[in-house]
């Protein structure tokens, strides 16, 4: 899983995700400001952004909305019943807003990120590549894995070799046979998926 954005309202709530998300803290990002949210869009790839109620409130982080539209956003916070009218902005904004009720929801926080994340949504976009590439080995499937849960990153196939720990030889020999195809074109693959995600939102500029 790539990293997590969190502008969040109390330090428990950044505990709460820290401790339950599915790949660990070290994936969590605390944001301090929609400024400092900015600066990160522009240094890492985000798999979600986790915000409060305050950081929903902001102007500047509805324009980074604007920016960002394909961006998977948590809103994660205690909620009163006056706050009905900004979820209901927020929803119209995207459908992809989903709310997470501190002290009610803290245990499954990390949870709902995962299933919620860039990744995930990656995964179910290619749930039926395996099948339709003919990807029925058990170390091509664990390539494919490795690829799509990764998919932001420039993965080589000596890279992937290497986390498989495997030869980046025998690997290559797994695809293209079979009516797979080769590895290179699996890696191409999920390349431009994950391209094609992050491209969909104009504050990302084609490199």
């Amino acid at each position: 899983m790539a990293a997590v954005a969190a502008l969040l309202d109390s330090r428990g709530a950044l505990l709460a995700l820290r401790r339950t998300l599915v790949r660990g803290p070290h994936n969590v990002r605390a944001c301090r400001s929609a400024a400092a949210l900015r600066r990160l869009l522009d240094q890492v790839l985000l798999d979600a952004v986790v915000v409060g109620l305050k950081a929903m409130k902001n102007p500047d982080l509805l324009a980074l909305r604007v920016m960002f539209p394909e961006l998977t956003v948590l809103a994660y916070g205690h909620f009163r019943p006056d706050d009905g009218d900004l979820l209901q902005r927020l929803e119209d904004r995207s459908s992809e807003i989903t709310v997470v009720v501190e002290g009610v929801d803290d245990a499954i926080v990390g949870n709902l990120v995962h299933a919620h994340s860039l990744t995930e949504r990656r995964r179910a976009l290619l749930a039926d590549a395996p099948r339709l590439l003919r990807l029925t080995e058990p170390i091509q499937q664990k390539a494919w894995h490795a690829l799509v849960t990764d998919g932001a990153r420039p993965f080589s196939a000596t890279e992937l070799a290497r986390q498989l720990g495997v030869s980046r030889e025998h690997l290559s020999r797994q695809f293209g046979a079979g009516g797979a195809p080769t590895l290179k074109r699996v890696i191409d693959l999920v390349r431009v998926v994950t391209a094609a995600q992050l491209l969909a939102n104009p504050g990302y500029v084609a490199r």
